[in-house]
């Protein structure tokens, strides 16, 4: 194995990138301890193989934001916000959670100062913030992706829900999540409606009781979050997106690979 890693090393330090590259994924592959052997040539004299440790480094980082990731959404307590972020930077792998969370404190700080204390001013508080719904008919990521949404106010009714509700929390308003005819829309225990895609509108629920409801939980609401983003990936023809977004929520459902893509995304005919 040492002399196999040996072997690798030299490949790391060819100028030929396509040889360094299977040099990377062979390593990649391999069962050693990746971070380890990152740190034993990152400070090496030879800038060739100190940039090949930079580029190990970014893709482990990103491997293992991946499988955080995929068992976040396996997980039925994670945080919407922590969750949201980490999807986020699936699209976004250059953004970091902190530079997300710093709009995310920004307009808890602004609900704090402007204490809404019941459902109606609370609604207000979100007109006056400026979110609003994006159309249905267009399937863009920045919809689904957290710090976007939060920077540009406009995203995926699902995903503003998402935001309403944890806000709400903070005034001790407590919201569920509901998809009724295909509009997501929050609701407290007295039947009292809150409707992002009608400008935030306030009224009394209308929904039968005769049919049981479907509550929204933060996990059913990252897979739809990463699932969109995938249809992103698709509708776009992103091999990159399709196969890394896509590994994540295979491994989200345990499945080891990616042979249910089709080809050529999959790998195989």
């Amino acid at each position: 194995m040492k002399n196999n890693i040996k072997d690798l090393m030299l490949l790391l330090d060819d100028t030929n990138v396509h040889i360094a590259s299977a040099a990377m994924a062979e390593l990649l592959e391999s069962d050693i301890n990746l971070d380890s052997f990152i740190k034993s040539i990152q400070e090496d004299d030879n800038h060739i193989l100190r940039k090949r440790a930079h580029q190990l480094q970014v893709i482990q980082t990103r491997r293992n934001n991946r499988e955080k990731t995929s068992n976040i959404l396996k997980d039925n307590n994670t945080d919407i916000i922590t969750g949201l972020s980490k999807v986020h930077t699936l699209w976004y792998d250059n953004d970091t959670i902190e530079s997300i969370m710093q709009f995310w404190l920004a307009l808890v700080a602004n609900l704090e100062q402007n204490k809404p204390d019941t459902i109606d001013k609370f609604a207000y508080f979100l007109r006056k913030t400026g979110f609003k719904v994006s159309d249905k008919s267009e399937i863009e990521a920045d919809y689904f992706c957290l710090g976007i949404v939060l920077e540009e106010l406009i995203g995926s009714d699902f995903l503003l829900c998402a935001i309403a509700q944890k806000l709400a929390k903070n005034i001790n308003i407590d919201l569920k999540i509901i998809n009724n005819i295909g509009d997501f829309i929050l609701i407290d225990k007295t039947g009292i409606v809150l409707s992002p895609r009608k400008n935030w509108s306030v009224s009394k629920s209308l929904l039968s009781e005769e049919k049981p409801i479907k509550y929204w939980n933060s996990n059913d609401l990252l897979r739809l979050t990463s699932t969109n983003l995938y249809l992103c990936a698709i509708t776009s023809d992103s091999f990159r997106y399709i196969n890394t977004i896509g590994k994540v929520i295979a491994d989200s459902y345990d499945i080891d690979d990616s042979t249910f893509l089709p080809y050529p995304y999959s790998g195989k005919k």
